[in-house]
């Protein structure tokens, strides 16, 4: 109840993902990504217990901008872990920025590496 009162489109969401559509355009982001995490690299399966389980995220939650439930620009593949762990976290802490959450979301790396796997901290040997 103070989910729906705080977010009032949250039945409509609910709604939205025991849909038929939902399942169809699901499917549609995990092939378009590869079945791979865009977090941290993890080869995604199917279920929903293990850490590598496939899930689609919003980049823009979709409780913020119920418009762009349906978006594929607004939609990626991430697993399990990256999304209970990493997604949660950042919209966490940006609260209502959208921007903010979706900047975050891009640019996160597991470990405090970049893409290329090298480290983002300044101080490391590697970087001197």
């Amino acid at each position: 109840m103070q989910l729906r009162k705080q977010f009032p489109n949250s039945g409509l969401i609910e709604v939205w993902r025991r849909s038929e559509r939902w399942k169809q355009f699901r499917l549609t982001i995990l092939k378009r990504d590869l079945w791979a995490c865009k977090m941290c690299g993890r080869a995604l399966v199917t279920g929903r217990k293990p850490k590598a389980s496939a899930v689609v995220d919003h980049l823009i939650p979709a409780h913020l901008r119920p418009d762009l439930f349906f978006e594929a620009e607004n939609n990626r593949s991430v697993c399990k872990g990256c999304h209970d762990g990493p997604c949660q976290s950042i919209e966490a802490k940006h609260g209502r920025d959208e921007e903010a959450i979706k900047a975050a979301k891009m640019s996160w790396h597991p470990g405090g590496y970049d893409a290329q796997g090298f480290p983002l901290d300044p101080s490391h040997p590697w970087n001197s």
